[in-house]
């Protein structure tokens, strides 16, 4: 007796998970059924703006929903990833995520209100914008070698600006220090923009910084680029050499941008979603347009994407203990 109930009880969770699955999947068919909210957990304007609205555009045409940005900023991309990361895994409220807030914050904050690598899905990465070495025009550096020789001829007082403390230009700068074997000062500043004003005017000696960022400075001949942070040149700007070329080898830094979804977000709506992106980043015109912007596009699978993450999570767990930072 006690047999046959704990058999119905078995076939009866078989089946029960069976039409869960089912329900899921056929929820998954008609999705989506109303608008979807893409949350920028930064100020708007800036290079994973930029991309998440070309995602939204392509992603609201093919599946005939609104697709809205909407800008959540705070706490360094932490703010409206916590959002996310607690909203229905539905498919309906989804990340425009960077490497800040995912492979960097939980190195440089003593607690956050999320893990990455268990509360967020992967669905596809939209692009790469490599750091760029970057000095002024008048800068007496004329390439990376006499910044280096320097650097090591007066250890600790070239100095480099960044966009704050925990941010991918200063984690950029301090790879670079790791890599290259020099001793730069670091000045974090309240944002890149105030930091980039700095460089201009002479009161900091370089930057490792996103090269989209500095692009316009650099093509109206105010910034000079000495060196990207990339395992090859960037297509539209292929007279830039990487530091690799240069002898800094292992220098190979950037900042991502892509989406992501709550965990457990039903893999038939993450793999709708990432095919249509993929599929609409064939398109020679965008691609001539990001790399005019100075990013390098990059899609793939799910899985891809989670890979690059694990490999940046595995770089900061070395890297950052070696800088001396210590998590706020």
């Amino acid at each position: 007796m006690k047999r046959r109930t704990l058999l119905r009880a078995g076939l009866y969770g078989c089946a029960s998970a069976a039409l869960s699955r089912g329900a899921a999947a056929a929820s998954a068919g008609r999705y989506p059924e109303h608008a979807v909210r893409m949350i920028l957990p930064f100020p708007p304007g800036g290079a994973i703006d930029q991309m998440a609205r070309v995602a939204s555009q392509m992603l609201g045409t093919q599946l005939r929903q609104p697709f809205a940005v909407e800008s959540m900023p705070g706490a360094g991309g932490i703010i409206g990833t916590s959002f996310v990361v607690h909203a229905p895994a539905d498919g309906y409220t989804l990340l425009a995520a960077s490497a800040s807030a995912i492979t960097i914050a939980p190195f440089m904050r003593a607690s956050l209100p999320y893990d990455p690598s268990t509360d967020l899905q992967p669905i596809v990465m939209l692009g790469d914008s490599p750091i760029a070495v970057v000095v002024r025009q008048e800068s007496p550096f004329k390439t990376l070698q006499q910044l280096i020789d320097a650097a090591k001829a007066s250890p600790g007082k070239l100095t480099f600006g960044s966009a704050g403390h925990g941010t991918a230009a200063h984690l950029g700068g301090e790879l670079f220090k790791w890599r290259a074997g020099v001793d730069l000062l670091h000045v974090p500043y309240q944002g890149v923009s105030p930091a980039q004003v700095d460089l201009l005017g002479g009161r900091v000696d370089m930057m490792f910084v996103n090269y989209t960022v500095v692009h316009p400075q650099v093509q109206a001949g105010k910034l000079r680029v000495l060196a990207i942070a990339a395992t090859e040149r960037m297509a539209g700007q292929p007279d830039f050499p990487t530091a690799a070329e240069l002898g800094v080898s292992g220098y190979v830094a950037g900042n991502w941008n892509g989406l992501m979804a709550p965990a457990r977000t039903p893999r038939p709506i993450v793999d709708r979603l990432n095919g249509i992106v993929v599929e609409g980043f064939k398109d020679p015109q965008l691609l001539a347009r990001m790399t005019d912007m100075g990013m390098v596009p990059v899609t793939g699978t799910p899985d891809d994407f989670a890979a690059r993450i694990r490999q940046e999570v595995a770089q900061m767990k070395t890297l950052i203990p070696a800088a001396g930072i210590k998590p706020e």
